[in-house]
């Protein structure tokens, strides 16, 4: 069964996923101190032994210096035994609790090249296991030797605790479906007898873990349980503090997926008691405990809060600085989840300034400043955004004035969560920050900022800001010889290229940034980011068009993959290259090589159980042999593993078997067995026990779908009708959904017109608006409000305007009895969207104004609600009035830091000026929007603005800059390949002639574009024909203007005719009429001029034929 909570995702976690050493390192004091001891030696004991403590309670401000400190007078003392236990506990501390991978490899290399100098065997032992376990994020292949050699170096000097920590370290991988475990069932039960006779508490603990997951795999939930419990118990009595709340992660949720929620309930009461009765400090740790198991899976929120408030009082009565911090912080995040903004950023603010004045930090969250930065964020305003800002500039004056630096470069960091809403005050405090930073702070410190300066102006797509801010940084992390950051940013700078509009040319840049990223990450001997990193080429690579080096950089990957496969996760990974390999191929057309490696990873995938991934590869190679043309060879496939899964018992992967043949069927219009696969696995989703991961009600939703569309295709109305209901019932009986009615009811409606029963559709929707009225429950505003607004749609439709406007208006006095701001705009835009339809202007301007000041009041789509004024303005020709909006705009969207808004108000500000007949003005905004365009757009994007540039340079008589502005557009156009814009270019071009009375040059110009557009094929997606005809009649007009009229004539000919092919696609051929007629009767004119009355009529007789 998937669990959502089982020990594959916790427990592993825990184990494996993270540089655990917690048990390859003896404590700090495990000997006893020789009467001949210096007085420095006892006095590094005890201070190592208080950075032990302080690292395990929890701490982390001033517990590295600590250790520094205690490594010192270790030196200054001679004793190198100590030092390098000492070297041990600070990998331990680097990997598992800083998750500084490459430090902790280094530390515990430095430990044991002591201990091998001092050859103290044990030592080295168990230096070797903790260097196994600095490797554990690195290289899997390394930490495996080291535990190797410790194993067989215990197994030799008889040093029991080192063999049995070296057996279950070399557990990796504990999954039963693993074919390469590197350890034998005897030999891990061994580890754990031995771990249980001579382990220290923390060996106990996550020995604990591993026992729980055996047990787990073997199907014995009680056992596994138990192994929680006193693995939690253990954990308590080494002391890592840091690590419980983890713990009880894990086995709450795994008690809550083995419905055994009162057990564990039982156990942490009894915990409690414990504590309480022992006077301990670890009574907060267990009320936390309960508030947790209260709060996330007994779904008892008042009486979780009631234990995590007694664990504050708890500590505070303790003076448990730790327990202080984590009860805030657990608070905090009860309060947030509750939408309790204000408590939660309290309760935040209280353990910053507790871990401010202590250096204790609370595990489960990185840092309290990001929690009160993003607190309620996304229900913030634009003017409660500003005020937050402000608040972390009052810290930032705090920070200065106690010349604590770090706190300045860390919340300045928090504070970029709010750069959409407050983008110019969060921009601003971070260039305030890094000018103090670069005055007083270190190299590093200052390239931290300069980072967080990149994200911001990145976050905006503002690419070349960012681009500067990161190339600063990586320039001061070069000079530091900082190779981790330089390789972090050198990625960046590389998304940052491939992500930028403009060509194949920053691909090749993306590309040489990643290269440099991968050869440092080579240097570092960082695995999963020399993976990453040889991914990432190969699809830079492949984007492309380089298929050859995207799949040598693909097999590099796998073959990094291939000798680390003794993992879950890369075995996970294993088949996800070969999945892109196959991806590769398929789009290179290599069909045959696509197929293997298809077939490959299917293999890995089901190495991997993973079902999921296994439809979907599936589902892949059905495509495949689809284009292929053999689609029975699908159908085969799913056949097959669906025997395979029936006979497994594995429902839920058989009923997603069922809908793809389902599918398949359907789509070939077998609508008889595509219904009977469908109705299959309608039945067996209704029969699926709960799982945790299984949407039940989402499944039923597709299937009812599908089953209601394909009775619709078989003209069934009545069971199509019949189904969408059902759906619609199960959406309203669906707690946890919250559903745009309106599009469930489009569903019938469509199947109601599809029936001619048009006159039924309002009475239907009027309905269902009763029905939502009647409800004894709030009617959900979504629901009623499309439903208003749709109804005044369908009788403004019918020409009934008087009640659809009634309905409009309902609309409106429903948002406004529920002062719902926001929800206003929408509302007093479909009324103005009406009377624009209707043409009546002046009403439609008092309704955006409306809808303008409903957006100002809610601070949200003002710049939207002007440009709707703007716009009108516009059609009113009052060019004045439009100029005035446009500016406000303009002015909203520089502050917000927008830069397509900026641009869009640019280019509205200019074309008022351009009606005001104000040139200078005007093409000073097109100037501004191509410059902002340049740096921020589309390519597509400068081409236009290039042209609006060249059309006002031709107005003015300046025909050298048009020239120079169309010949920029057109090489724009022509390295995109976008032939419609290229022949766009050329046909300005034309113009640009023509007004200059360069006829041969125009006429070049006209034919080269008509000559472009003739060799765009014509699919489905690109219809080339209504750009052509209108190129023709325009040079048929110029040859005419030229009084070369049979060529004007042979233009016009080919225009006709081209309409006439697409005249049929028109529905309403009276609208053809309206908008094309004037063409046909333009060249009936030229025909009788030159005596060709018959040739005439006839024309004037196939516009009017049809």
């Amino acid at each position: 069964m998937s669990r959502r909570w089982g020990l594959a995702f916790g427990v592993m976690s825990m184990i494996m996923g993270l540089p655990v050493a917690v048990w390859a390192i003896e404590p700090p004091v495990v000997k006893q101190i020789p009467a001949q001891q210096t007085a420095q030696t006892t006095t590094a004991t005890a201070a190592h032994q208080l950075a032990v403590e302080r690292y395990r309670m929890g701490y982390v401000g001033g517990v590295r210096s600590q250790f520094e400190q205690a490594r010192e007078l270790y030196q200054a003392a001679g004793d190198r035994s100590g030092e390098a236990r000492l070297l041990l506990d600070m990998s331990e501390m680097a990997g598992l609790r800083l998750s500084q991978s490459q430090q902790a490899l280094e530390l515990a290399e430095a430990g044991l090249a002591i201990a091998q100098d001092l050859d103290d065997e044990t030592l080295i032992i168990d230096a070797l296991i903790a260097v196994g376990d600095a490797y554990r994020a690195l290289d899997n292949e390394a930490a495996t030797m080291h535990y190797q050699q410790a194993l067989t170096r215990s197994q030799a000097a008889d040093y029991r605790l080192g063999e049995g920590r070296a057996l279950l370290r070399g557990m990796h991988p504990i999954y039963d479906y693993a074919d390469d475990a590197h350890i034998s069932a005897d030999d891990l039960q061994r580890g754990f007898e031995i771990i249980q006779a001579v382990g220290r508490p923390q060996d106990k603990a996550i020995a604990g873990l591993q026992l729980a997951h055996r047990a787990d795999k073997q199907d014995k939930p009680k056992a596994a349980l138990e192994a929680l419990q006193q693995g939690m118990v253990q954990l308590q009595a080494a002391g890592y503090r840091f690590l419980f709340l983890e713990y009880v992660w894990v086995l709450s949720g795994y008690a809550f997926e083995q419905e055994q929620t009162d057990e564990v309930l039982d156990f942490f009461s009894q915990q409690v008691a414990i504590a309480k009765r022992n006077d301990s400090i670890w009574a907060v740790d267990w009320l936390h405990a309960l508030g947790g198991l209260h709060q996330h899976f007994l779904e008892a929120p008042d009486i979780a809060l009631q234990h995590y408030e007694a664990a504050l009082e708890s500590a505070q009565a303790k003076n448990d600085v730790q327990g202080t911090v984590a009860a805030l912080a657990l608070l905090g995040l009860f309060h947030e989840r509750q939408d309790d903004h204000a408590q939660a950023f309290a309760y935040f603010e209280q353990g910053f300034r507790l871990t401010q004045a202590t250096g204790a930090v609370f595990f489960l969250e990185t840092s309290f400043l990001s929690r009160m930065a993003s607190v309620g964020r996304l229900q913030l305003s634009p003017t409660e955004a500003r005020e937050r800002v402000r608040y972390f500039q009052t810290l930032s004056l705090e920070f200065q004035a106690a010349g604590d630096i770090d706190s300045i470069v860390q919340s300045t960091s928090a504070i970029t969560t709010l750069t959409s809403e407050a983008f110019l005050e969060v921009l601003a405090l971070a260039q305030d920050n890094l000018a103090i930073v670069r005055e007083r702070g270190e190299p590093e410190q200052v390239a931290q900022l300069l980072e967080v300066l990149g994200q911001i102006y990145r976050h905006k797509d503002r690419t070349q800001d960012a681009v500067t801010y990161y190339t600063q940084a990586l320039e001061i992390y070069q000079e530091t010889e900082n190779k981790a950051q330089q390789a972090k940013v050198l990625r960046t700078l590389g998304d940052l290229s491939n992500n930028h509009p403009f060509g194949t040319d920053n691909i090749e840049l993306a590309i040489e940034f990643h290269r440099q990223a991968l050869v440092i990450y080579r240097q570092l001997n960082e695995i999963r980011k020399i993976s990453s990193s040889l991914r990432t080429l190969a699809h830079l690579y492949q984007k492309q068009g380089n298929y050859t080096e995207a799949l040598r950089h693909y097999k590099r990957q796998l073959a990094l993959h291939q000798s680390e496969q003794s993992t879950h996760s890369y075995i996970r990974e294993t088949a996800s290259i070969l999945d892109k390999i196959a991806r590769l191929y398929k789009e290179w057309e290599k069909y045959d090589l696509a197929l293997i490696y298809y077939q490959r990873s299917l293999k890995a995938h089901r190495k991997n159980s993973d079902q999921w991934a296994i439809n979907n590869t599936i589902e892949q190679i059905h495509e495949l042999y689809r284009e292929q043309g053999n689609e029975d060879a699908a159908i085969a496939l799913y056949q097959a593993e669906l025997a395979v899964l029936e006979k497994a018992g594995d429902q839920l992967s058989v009923a997603r078997i069922l809908q793809a043949l389902g599918n398949i069927y359907r789509e070939r219009k077998d609508y008889t067995v595509a219904l009977n696969y469908y109705q299959q696995e309608l039945e067996i989703i209704q029969e699926i026990e709960s799982e945790a991961a299984f949407d039940r009600v989402g499944y039923m939703l597709g299937r009812l779908n599908d089953i209601a569309d394909v009775y619709a295709a078989q003209e069934d109305y009545e069971k199509a009708i019949d189904y969408y209901q059902q759906r619609l019932e199960l959406l309203r009986n669906s707690e946890d959904r919250v559903y745009p009615l309106i599009f469930e009811l489009a569903n019938i409606e469509r199947v109601y017109r599809q029936q001619g029963r048009d006159d039924e559709v309002i009475a239907f929707y009027q309905t269902e608006l009763e029905r939502l009225y009647a409800s004894e429950d709030e009617p959900h505003q979504q629901n009623v409000s499309g439903l208003l607004r749709k109804l005044g749609d369908l009788y403004l439709a019918q020409g009934n305007d008087e009640t659809a406007f009634d309905y409009y208006q309902k609309n409106i006095r429903f948002h406004e009895a529920r002062g719902d701001s926001e929800s206003l705009i929408y509302a007093f835009q479909a009324i103005a969207m009406a009377h624009k339809h209707k043409e009546d202007l002046d009403e439609a301007l008092f309704y955006y104004k409306q809808q303008l000041a409903a957006a100002e009041k809610a601070e949200t789509l003002v710049i939207y609600s002007l440009r709707q004024v703007g716009n009108i303005y516009l059609e009113q020709e009052d060019y004045t009035k439009a100029l005035e909006i446009f500016q406000r705009q303009l002015a909203i969207a520089q502050e917000q830091g927008r830069p397509r808004e900026i641009a869009s108000a640019l280019h509205k500000v200019a074309y008022s000026y351009l009606q005001l007949e104000d040139y200078n003005q005007a093409l000073a905004h097109y100037q501004q929007k191509l410059e902002i365009h340049q740096q921020y757009g589309q390519p597509h994007e400068v081409g236009e603005s290039l042209r609006r540039l060249a059309d006002l340079y031709r107005r003015q008589g300046d025909y050298a800059q048009a020239l120079a502005h169309h010949q920029q557009q057109l090489a724009i156009a022509r390295q995109r390949d976008d032939q419609y814009d290229v022949a766009e270019a050329l046909t300005d071009l034309a113009r640009l002639a023509v007004a200059q009375e360069q006829i041969d040059t125009a006429l070049d110009y006209y034919q080269q574009s008509i000559a472009t557009l003739q060799g765009i094929e014509v699919t489905e997606y690109s219809s080339p024909q209504y750009r052509l005809f209108d190129s023709l009649v325009e040079v048929g007009e110029f040859q005419a203007l030229q009084d070369n009229f049979d060529a004007a004539i042979t233009f016009y000919t080919q225009a006709i005719e081209l309409g006439e092919q697409v005249r049929p696609e028109w529905n309403d051929d009276q609208k053809f009429i309206e908008q094309h007629g004037k063409y046909y009767e333009r060249l009936a004119e030229l025909l009788e001029q030159q005596g060709r009355v018959d040739e005439a009529k006839a024309v004037l007789g196939l516009l009017a034929g049809r």
